[in-house]
């Protein structure tokens, strides 16, 4: 049984407690079942580019050869440009390992520092993914919050300073937009350095901030990387998860232990991925930033206009996680879904969270948020008549 779907006490018609699947695969296959339908799908959080760009020329010559382990030398060159020119500090060639997406570089690292009993301290809500991950390398979990990029770390320290060998970071924060500040992302680092712990930092939507916030890196602050990964990817940065193209940026000690580990599991990451990759860091991401900046505007305007919806607008990321006036919201998502033919992503497809939450994308096209939002206030009404808000 899925683990976010464990707390569920019953089945429903959409979505099932005995699945092995997360809620939102789930409904995901539910759509699937009924082609003749036509669904908004407001699930995925990842920007979607105005207009789509076709692949580069001679693109099967990629197809037939195996790419290098470590990435190609030209998709490397940009990611070091791009941390480089994003942090002001000079990050090589070597610093870096090109994986198949962000999931696939936090199940290498958490592996190769794998220590069963040990606690991993994750900030919260997080994506399910990597809780799980790190459970089956022995890892414990363990959830702190940060409100306005402050973490109190003395509780930390408190809490769980003699066991703690991994501390798991998401700045902007997936789904709530949180941006750790400057000077708590250097206690954080300060924390792991002292008690030997990995520092793992996913920076996988550090392209967007907003209202002149800014995204720290580990990098802008001249802490010792022997201990420190960061994370991130094509996925959200460049609205492009189909890729599957991500990296890490460490110490070349610690990317040449994790290049053996990739080159024995997957030889290389695709080519023509990693050529299309490179094709986007060049243009860069500009257009897809602004329309997930006009998408914040549109759905912090819109949203207060549907009775009973509490959210924050965030200070980054590609997300509003907004509380809706329910008391069951799988059964809601289930219940818009199937009358409606609205697709939700609720609270489910994270840890470290309660309420009736749902995520709504700040990057999907206007029009498509426009139906979402008229199905959504439409379904909240519906349902307030068959079963009592609070």
């Amino acid at each position: 049984m899925n683990r976010a779907n464990a707390a569920r006490p019953r089945c429903s018609g959409v979505v099932s407690d005995d699945s092995p699947l997360s809620t939102l695969q789930q409904r995901l296959l539910y759509m699937e079942r009924f082609p003749e339908r036509r669904f908004v799908n407001i699930v995925e959080n990842v920007p979607q580019w105005p207009s789509v760009e076709g692949a580069p020329d001679s693109a099967w010559r990629y197809v037939h050869n195996y790419a290098p382990s470590r990435g190609q030398r030209d998709l490397l060159e940009r990611i070091a440009a791009r941390e480089s020119r994003r942090r002001e500090s000079d990050v090589t060639l070597e610093q870096i390992l090109v994986t198949n997406g962000a999931l696939h570089a936090l199940a290498m690292i958490f592996r190769q520092h794998q220590q069963p009993g040990a606690v991993a301290l994750c900030q919260a809500p997080v994506l399910g993914a990597v809780p799980e991950m790190l459970r089956s390398y022995g890892y414990r979990p363990a959830f702190f919050k940060s409100l306005d990029g402050r973490v109190d770390i003395a509780a930390l320290r408190r809490l769980h300073s003699s066991d703690v060998r991994m501390i798991y970071l998401n700045t902007p924060l997936n789904p709530s937009g949180d941006i750790l500040a400057p000077d708590t992302l250097e206690q954080l680092c300060a924390l792991a350095h002292e008690l030997g712990a990995i520092l793992v930092a996913d920076m996988v939507y550090d392209s967007y901030a907003f209202d002149h916030a800014r995204v720290t890196s580990p990098q802008d602050l001249g802490v010792s990387w022997k201990n420190v990964y960061v994370v991130n990817s094509m996925s959200k940065n460049f609205g492009s998860p189909g890729l599957r193209v991500g990296w890490i940026v460490s110490t070349p000690e610690n990317v040449h232990a994790l290049l053996r580990v990739l080159e024995l599991e997957n030889i290389s990451v695709c080519g023509l991925s990693q050529a299309i990759a490179s094709d986007l860091l060049d243009r860069g991401n500009a257009v897809l930033v602004e329309a997930v900046r006009a998408g914040r505007q549109m759905l912090s305007e819109r949203l207060p206009q549907i009775a009973g919806i509490r959210f924050c607008v965030p200070a980054g990321g590609t997300q509003i996680f907004a509380e809706l006036p329910v008391t069951d919201v799988e059964e809601f998502c289930d219940f818009a879904l199937a009358e409606l033919g609205l697709c939700l992503v609720s609270a489910s497809n994270y840890e470290g969270v309660q309420g009736a939450f749902v995520r709504l994308p700040m990057g999907a096209p206007p029009g498509t948020l426009e139906n979402a939002l008229a199905l959504l206030g439409a379904g909240l009404d519906a349902y307030r008549e068959r079963t009592p808000l609070p």
